[in-house]
């Protein structure tokens, strides 16, 4: 628990220098909506600002006429919204026009956001980790995720000839908590399995018939809690009904650093949904 909530506060964006958020804001933004096209100006060398970037304290960077970015410094929880045509700076400040464009500025609901690290490249590893390793049964849900409750609910795919399945679920001293079979391909852990936050666990299922198991029809994950204080963190910064895309975009990104990737992954795909051609959308969707 401690090493976690430790995480959500110390990690950098992108793995970059580290920014206290009760110490006073360091003004690195991350880049949470972006249309058009914006870089990183006469600065050497020139790049492309991308979704889910960081533009860090002191750089500058360009939008295109039209281009429009949202950026959000989750140590002062402040939103920037940058229009093009024009050049912006990242400062102590914020994010302010420097010549041409337009800065409006929005004060998130909660202020001293954790901070997130996503790496595009970690979360497309962790999306093909979530796959099963055994055809054809493949888990669905609670895999190498954290759950925000401790009444998750397990699933998997239902495998053609199966008269039933068998989960067997056990701490990680290898204490079984649950071992029954079911006819359906999904099963809700009941709170007398007396999960507990912060700790890890595995579960696995099995497809039979009436002669024992189905050759291959078998696969296993694990999962842990998230801490209680985790959960109320993500409670109180969920976005509301009709949120804005960049609201969404943080949530997300809070919930993948909590490790509760699932819950993440539902957003990311909502949101690639929206944006189709965007491709960082459709890794994190996976």
């Amino acid at each position: 628990m401690e090493r976690l909530m430790r995480k959500l506060h110390y990690l950098i964006i992108l793995g970059l220098v580290a920014c206290m958020p009760w110490k006073v804001a360091c003004a690195n933004v991350l880049i949470t909506e972006l249309t058009g096209n914006a870089t990183t100006g006469e600065q050497k060398p020139v790049t492309f600002v991308t979704f889910l970037s960081e533009v860090r304290n002191g750089q500058d960077f360009e939008l295109t006429s039209g281009a429009r970015a949202v950026a959000v410094d989750l140590a002062s929880g402040r939103e920037y919204v940058a229009n093009g045509p024009g050049k912006f700076r990242v400062d102590e400040g914020g994010v302010r026009a420097v010549s041409g464009g337009t800065v409006k500025v929005r004060a998130l609901s909660a202020s001293n956001l954790p901070e997130v690290k996503v790496v595009v490249a970690r979360v497309s590893q962790a999306a093909l980790l979530m796959r099963s390793l055994f055809k054809p049964l493949n888990i669905l849900s609670s895999a190498n995720t954290a759950v925000l409750t401790p009444t998750p609910t397990l699933s998997w795919t239902a495998v053609d000839g199966a008269s039933a399945y068998k989960v067997r679920l056990s701490d990680s001293t290898g204490n079984t908590l649950i071992n029954e079979q079911t006819q359906v391909n999904s099963l809700v852990i009941p709170v007398s399995a007396g999960l507990t936050s912060g700790r890890n666990y595995l579960w696995t299922v099995e497809a039979v018939d009436e002669n024992g198991p189905l050759s291959g029809s078998a696969a296993s994950a694990q999962f842990s809690v998230a801490p209680p204080e985790t959960v109320r963190l993500l409670k109180s910064i969920a976005p509301q009904s009709g949120a804005s895309f960049s609201d969404r975009v943080l949530y997300a990104a809070q919930l993948q650093e909590a490790g509760a990737i699932e819950d993440a992954r539902t957003i990311w795909k909502s949101l690639a949904n929206e944006r189709p051609d965007d491709s960082i959308l459709k890794k994190l969707a996976r």
